[in-house]
This record gives structure tokens, C-alpha cells and sequence, in this order.
């Protein structure tokens, strides 16, 4: 049965196939509108085709074969008596091979279905009216046909980037025909609107078609990060420490981490689409690089997108942590990080010390600057000149376990 045009939202099913007046005719032509999403992708296919009334049958080939009947909408376009009935698509029936005769008994079946069922792309519906040539719009879900995007970023200056997004889609095979295809970024229902995200035509003959809107350019920079937990193997225990012993100190073991060269990360004021990201960095002073970074690998934000490039030697950082006298209610801590940049030109360099999420930590002392002190890390960013060193150093104070309520 196929439905109704006013139950495409819910997919109902029904037999009513009210004519379209001249007001909404259009002419022939495919219009695919795909969705995607993190979880799925899917397109609502919009075909307006003339079709052959014979024998009270219509027929209606090239609907993709994964669209479920109960999705198929059809309409006729025009008021020339067209009534659509009933319909139904046929399905192929793949027997079991045969053993040849005489040959030894075979092994048993798998548990697998030995007869398997193939849908084919063509519906047939009874019909009443003028019999000949008749237009109508088929519409219908197509599960599965969806988009994927790949993000080229090319940096030549400190602060900006151009940025080129490219959209393939593996495009179904439609006997030559031409889409207008449009694609969205997002599904509705979702958290928020669907967004356009290219537009175009593109012949229906089973290559892939690419989309490339135009290129757009947005501030960027380039950060150096080193991410480590407080309580990882990372640190090695050091014995006592001359250069940081003092009044304070609880006699406690100083641990220190090994000089680590640090990730550089590019980091992009503007979301883009989920995929792959290419980027190419070519600044003074430095060379230029490539590096591709795999969609799993790109961090999205509301407004903003973040990607490791590569590991760069010539940034080392080293942290060192010594145990303080505690207070009857802290627990406290010294960190002293240290940065050598071995390059040319100026790093911005943040440093993350994660930690256990906990809301009521405070920094009790730092030099020369405050770091960024959040439930799960403390954040220090500091700027080292080229053949230059930088050092920073804080106290962290954490509510003692007999103390936290």
C-alpha cells in the first residue's frame, strides 16, 4: 500500500492519491535532499516523471530498491481523471544450488537462510483513467544514501586559514538521469536545524559526484599542547629535590616527568563538517607540513574545531611536582613546568595537568601567572621565545579526605 501525501511525516499507510492542480506543477526532473548526521544518513528523493497507463497498470521503475514501500508516495500531476490504486513491488526468489547428481552428499546447511529474497527497483499500481502518458511526482525515503566530507585548511599566516570543504556522494543509477541534490548538515528532529551545506546538480549514473561550495577564510592559530595526568606513570619519583626545597616542604618524594616533546594543534574559529581534515601549514620560519588528520581525530565545538597535527621535538616540556606541608584541611602541592622552545620562531605552549573531577581545589599561590583552574585540569599557557626557556610554578591546594563532606 503506498501512502497518503499527508502521512509522509509518520510513513502511514493508505491508498488516496489526490491529483495535483496547476498551481503546484512542476516540471520533470529528480530532487534529492540527503541528511546526515553522527548516527545516519538518509535522502528524501523527490521524482517527477511521466509514466504509461496500460491495462489499468502503471509501472514505476528506478525506485531504490531500499526504500521501504510504505514510504513511496505517489501523486498525479495534473487533473486529466488519474486514479492511483493499490501497489505492490516484486521481490526475486534465489533457490539453494542444486548438487550435481551422483556426487557425494553435501554438508549440512549453515544456519543461515539457503533461499534469499532480492527487491527489485520497480513498483507496480493498479490504475483508472486515460490510458497513455501521464505525469506524476514519486516521493520516497531513501535509507542510506548520504554524504561524506573531507575539510582541506591551508595556513600560511599566524592567525588565519583558508578553509575548502568538499562533500562526495556515491550517487544511485538512474539511466543518465540529472539531480538537483542538496545536502544538509543535521536531520530534523534533531538538537537543532538541518543546515545546508552544498548545493548542485550532478548526473545520477553511479560514480561519485563532488560538491565544493566556495572557500572561506577564518582565524586560526596554531597551539603547542602537552596533556598529562597527575597520578601517571608519566611522572618518575626523584628523591629529594635542592632547587625546590624550603620551609613549606613536607619531606615527601619529588616526582618529575621526563622532557616531553609536545602536539601541535590547529585550532579553527568556525565548526566544520564531520570528516577528515587536510591540512597544510607553511609559515615563516618554519617550513611547510602536511598532515591528515582522520575524522575520529577532530574535535567539534559549538563554534569552533580542533585537530592534532603532528608531534613537534623542538618544544620539550618538563613538570615537577613536591609534596607541601598540608593545612588540617588541604592537601597541597607544588608544580614547577618548565619549557624550552629548540626552534626559530615563538610557541604558544598550554600545559594540562589533569586530575580527578572535583569542583573545590584552589590555586594558592603561582608565579609569575595564575593558571586556569578547572573541575578536571589546571591549565597553564605560556609563550616561550625562539632558543628561549619559560617557567611557571603554582601551589595547589586540595580539601583533605577526613574534611570533604
Amino acid at each position: 500500500m503506498v501512502a497518503v501525501l499527508g502521512a509522509v511525516a509518520g510513513f502511514g499507510a493508505g491508498c488516496a492519491h489526490p491529483a495535483v492542480r496547476d498551481s503546484v506543477r512542476a516540471r520533470a526532473g529528480i530532487a534529492i535532499a540527503i541528511y546526515t548526521n553522527e548516527d545516519t544518513s538518509y535522502a528524501v528523493v523527490d521524482d517527477r516523471r511521466e509514466v504509461t497507463l496500460a491495462g489499468g497498470m502503471l509501472e514505476l521503475d528506478d525506485v531504490d530498491a531500499n526504500a521501504s514501500l510504505a514510504s513511496v508516495v505517489i501523486e498525479p500531476l495534473g487533473d486529466d481523471g488519474l486514479v492511483i490504486g493499490a501497489c505492490h513491488r516484486d521481490a526475486l526468489v534465489v533457490p539453494p544450488s542444486l548438487a550435481s547428481r551422483g556426487s557425494p552428499p553435501p554438508a549440512p546447511p549453515p544456519p543461515s537462510p539457503t533461499v534469499a529474497e532480492v527487491v527489485v527497483p520497480l513498483i507496480r499500481c493498479g490504475a483508472t483513467g486515460r490510458s497513455g502518458p501521464h505525469r506524476v511526482r514519486v516521493l520516497y525515503v531513501a535509507p542510506g544514501l548520504g554524504f561524506v566530507a573531507e575539510t582541506d585548511v591551508a595556513m600560511t599566516t599566524p592567525d588565519r586559514a583558508v578553509v575548502a570543504t568538499r562533500y562526495a556522494v556515491a550517487t544511485p543509477r538512474r539511466r543518465g538521469a540529472l539531480a538537483d541534490i542538496t545536502l544538509f548538515a543535521g536531520s530534523p528532529g534533531g538538537e537543532s536545524p538541518p543546515a545546508v551545506v552544498a548545493h548542485g546538480l550532478a548526473p545520477l549514473d553511479g560514480t561519485t559526484a563532488i560538491f565544493a561550495p566556495p572557500a572561506r577564510e577564518v582565524a586560526a592559530r596554531l597551539r603547542f599542547l602537552l596533556s598529562v595526568a597527575a597520578d601517571s606513570d608519566d611522572y618518575s619519583p626523584l628523591g629529594e629535590s635542592p632547587s625546590l626545597r624550603g620551609s613549606d616542604d613536607s619531606g615527601g618524594r619529588v616526582a618529575r616527568t621526563a622532557a616531553r616533546p609536545t602536539q601541535l594543534w590547529l585550532e579553527l574559529a568556525a565548526s566544520v563538517p564531520a570528516g577528515a581534515l587536510v591540512a597544510h601549514v607553511e609559515l615563516a620560519g618554519d617550513g611547510a607540513r602536511d598532515a591528515i588528520v582522520p575524522a575520529e581525530s577532530v574535535e567539534h565545538r559549538a563554534r569552533t574545531t580542533r585537530a592534532a597535527l603532528w608531534v613537534d621535538p623542538t618544544v620539550l616540556v618538563t613538570l615537577e611536582r613536591s609534596p607541601l606541608r598540608p593545612t588540617n584541611r588541604h592537601v597541597r602541592s607544588r608544580t614547577l613546568i618548565t619549557v624550552a622552545n629548540l626552534g626559530a620562531t615563538p610557541r604558544s605552549v598550554l600545559i594540562e595537568q589533569t586530575l580527578p573531577a572535583r569542583a573545590d581545589r584552589v590555586v594558592e599561590s603561582s608565579w609569575p601567572d595564575p593558571p586556569t583552574l578547572v573541575s578536571t585540569a589546571v591549565r597553564t599557557e605560556l609563550l616561550v621565545a625562539p632558543a628561549g626557556t619559560a617557567r611557571t610554578r603554582y601551589v595547589l591546594a586540595t580539601p583533605a579526605p577526613d574534611t570533604v563532606e
